[in-house]
């Protein structure tokens, strides 16, 4: 299928993910080896090269369907033997994209848009396959955790970085390479993006996810990609790119795709020592202001010379390095400048002093100007309306299937559902509108029967009710009878505000739920588990000594299920502090993990007690707001973070506001920054910064302060491509023909446009 060499790697990488699978090694093993042929080389290829948490994670099933189809499509279809192996490998075959949960997909998809697509013009069938995506989901806003693309398709919507990973699920399934291209952060606004690019006759083209076009390489965030400071797709492949830019971040390979899009400048950072020497193997963070926090955009380690090069955007960039106790931070205008020193102190920020920060985003320049002819524009028009129509419908029909429970109220139904009380048809049927395309699934977990006297009617509803929105539109009703089943051991030893959040709830951090109550009891022999009841911090003692962390084989946002952890010994530091949290859920010890920090706690007989003492909130520290009418809103225009090892961890506190007594935050005692933004129209940020320190038992008072800025400050300059309008007529005129000695002002009124 591929050259010898190729191959030869391939079975070496595959080898070595084999010695890092523990317990789950030896069936992987046997049921690889039982395919020869292409279908063998396809399955060692996604073991190879995949995150150690997708093995450890999903059963070989999941990764047999993929393998399946992409070498149906290899073997049905002349335009995947043509293409390269390296893309066809990556962008067709592969099963991730993103961090999404992974499900056998792929199959589906094949049949379900099969009819879109007719092989002989590989754009057309691009744009025809974007118009199906656009028929079957919309943009919504979301939670942070990546819907898989089977719950962005039955629930009709997604963020972006859903819908693009709904959209290339589908292009791949039927051999169109695909990938997911995101900007980490906007430089000119708050938030982010994400957006797919195909590979069609030789080249990669853009396109925005479930928002059509009539032609290729056009959509609305054009002119914004031209102001990001840095784009890229993910790449995971044994062997880098070739014709691409790689970039490194930390054990991750990116293709860096900036030029592509932007402006571009590449930058170096020289980092010293405190006696002025060269430091090698720095890990350099490239940050970008976004939602009032400096969030690391791209990280890359310094070289022999201690010099860490990136390719960036024309615009402002935070650098921060840090090693053995040492920092050194800075801002670097790539505008202006292409080298910067950084240089490690113990002491690299002074404290209890506001600073002031500028930053700039680049200039908006277009690097692929397209325009629709009126015709296309017409066209896009009518099939948009087609593809939004098609979606409401769907939409409807989720509706209509609640209001057929409603209108069955007090009666057994189809559904198998006796509402029975209207406060609890009212508690169900929220939950079914949420639920979406997955509502047979809530149906079937409130039918499940325990084989008990009790039907746990009111325990399975707060279960749910503990639940986000999204977890509705893709739970399994199998996942949540164990949870509810083992929890309800313990439901009379806690009140209902210890029991149901930090105990009965399955979900403990952003990880895809699963079963691992059972497991777990079964895992450790009663012998343990009355000791971990007797004293908790066993439980973490016992996770530190047998599961390691393999950050080189593990993508960083991902998550080893609790199970998982145990079997393969491996799981991130995320990762193990949810398995902490499972073991104390599972032998009915209530746990959580801390909303602001993420720290583990266990109830101690009436109170939360933080396993790791660094994490134990011993002081305090009230954020006051300044006195002027500025509305003081967390990641909206002030954000706090602490220091830890490698850097600075912004607390998660959205929405918290700092009203007149402010904001009393208890902490652990440490190092900590406050970052403040004024966001100016032209995209550019002024902001302030200020450190100061927490002992133990210190109450400290910090009253936050905002850079202003003038008038000249908020001004852009801003081409505009001629444009047709109508006249007071309704005459057709150009832009161009306006009196430009008048002032204008000129609003664009686009329905269902971003």
């Amino acid at each position: 299928m591929f050259s010898e060499e190729y191959e030869h790697k391939i079975s070496e990488a595959y080898r070595k993910k084999l010695s890092l699978l523990g317990e789950k090694r030896e069936e992987i093993e046997i049921k690889t080896a039982a395919y020869q042929g292409s279908l063998g080389f396809a399955l060692k290829y996604l073991y190879a090269i995949m995150p150690l948490s997708d093995a450890a994670n999903y059963e070989f099933e999941v990764f047999l369907d993929y393998a399946q189809n992409g070498i149906d499509l290899w073997e049905q279809e002349a335009y995947c033997r043509d293409m390269p192996g390296e893309i066809f490998l990556n962008y067709v075959l592969y099963h991730r994209i993103s961090s999404e949960e992974i499900v056998s997909c792929r199959k589906f998809f094949r049949k379900a848009a099969g009819d879109c697509v007719t092989g002989e013009d590989r754009i057309a069938d691009v744009i025809s396959l974007n118009y199906w995506c656009a028929k079957e989901a919309a943009y919504q806003t979301t939670d942070d955790r990546t819907a898989p693309p089977l719950t962005v398709y039955r629930s009709g919507a997604g963020r972006c970085g859903e819908e693009s990973v709904f959209a290339v699920s589908v292009f791949r399934s039927l051999g169109i390479p695909a990938r997911q291209v995101f900007v980490p952060r906007w430089s000119h606004c708050d938030d982010n993006h994400a957006w797919v690019e195909v590979w069609c006759n030789g080249k990669w083209y853009f396109l925005g996810a479930c928002d059509p076009e009539e032609i290729l390489n056009k959509g609305w965030f054009t002119g914004a990609s031209s102001r990001a400071m840095l784009v890229e797709a993910r790449w995971f492949d044994v062997e880098a790119p070739q014709h691409e830019e790689v970039l490194l971040n930390g054990s991750a390979v990116s293709v860096n795709l900036t030029r592509q899009y932007a402006r571009t400048q590449k930058i170096k950072v020289k980092v010293l020592d405190q006696n002025n020497q060269p430091c090698a193997g720095v890990k350099v963070d490239f940050q970008i202001l976004n939602y009032a926090q400096l969030d690391t955009a791209a990280s890359v380690r310094t070289n022999q010379k201690g010099e860490a090069e990136l390719l960036t955007g024309l615009g402002s960039l935070y650098l921060f390095a840090a090693k053995d106790g040492s920092w050194a931070e800075g801002c670097i205008d790539t505008r202006e400048e292409e080298e910067t020193v950084l240089n490690l102190s113990s002491k690299a920020w002074q404290p209890d002093v506001w600073e002031d920060l500028e930053f700039y985003p680049p200039e908006a320049a277009p690097v692929n100007p397209v325009a629709l002819t009126g015709e296309q524009k017409e066209l896009g028009r009518k099939k948009s309306k087609a593809a939004a129509e098609a979606l409401r419908r769907k939409m409807e029909g989720f509706e209509q299937e609640v209001d057929f429970v409603r209108a069955s109220q007090g009666k057994t139904v189809e559904t198998g559902i006796i509402l029975g009380k209207e406060e609890d048809a009212d508690r169900v049927l929220r939950i079914l509108k949420a639920a979406r395309g997955n509502q047979a699934e809530v149906i079937r977990f409130l039918n499940w029967d325990f084989g008990r006297e009790e039907n746990l009617w009111e325990d399975k509803l707060l279960l749910l009710e503990s639940l986000r929105e999204k977890d509705y539109q893709d739970l399994k009703a199998e996942i949540l009878a164990e949870h509810c089943r083992e929890a309800y051991t313990y439901a009379d030893k806690f009140p209902k505000e210890i029991y149901v959040p930090y105990l009965l709830c399955p979900r403990i951090s952003r990880e895809p739920l699963s079963c691992w109550r059972t497991w777990l009891c079964a895992y450790f022999s009663s012998e343990q588990k009355q000791d971990f009841i007797n004293n908790p911090l066993l439980i973490w003692n016992y996770i530190e000594d047998h599961v390691k962390e393999n950050p080189e084989a593990e993508q960083e946002n991902l998550i080893t299920f609790p199970c998982a952890c145990l079997k393969v010994k491996s799981g991130s530091y995320l990762s193990k502090k949810i398995l902490f949290v499972a073991v104390c859920r599972a032998i009915g010890i209530p746990a959580r993990l801390t909303e602001a920090e993420g720290a583990m706690e266990y109830l101690d007989i009436n109170h939360f007690v933080a396993v790791l003492e660094k994490t134990t909130p011993d002081a305090t520290v009230t954020v006051m707001g300044d006195g002027s009418e500025t509305g003081w809103i967390y990641s909206g225009n002030w954000s706090l973070g602490k220091l830890e090892k490698e850097g600075w961890n912004s607390l998660v506190l959205e929405g918290s506001r700092c009203g007149e007594q402010g904001l009393r935050l208890p902490v652990s005692a440490g190092e900590y920054r406050l970052i403040t933004v004024n966001r100016l129209p032209n995209g550019s940020q002024f902001a302030r910064k200020y450190y100061f320190s927490l002992a133990k038992g210190q109450e400290k008072r910090v009253v936050l302060s905002k850079k202003e800025a003038k008038i000249s400050d908020m001004l852009e300059k801003i081409t505009v491509d001629n444009f047709t309008l109508l006249d007071e007529n309704k005459k057709e005129i150009q832009a161009s023909s306006l009196d430009a000695s008048k002032m204008l002002f000129l609003f664009w009124l686009e329905e269902n446009k971003e």
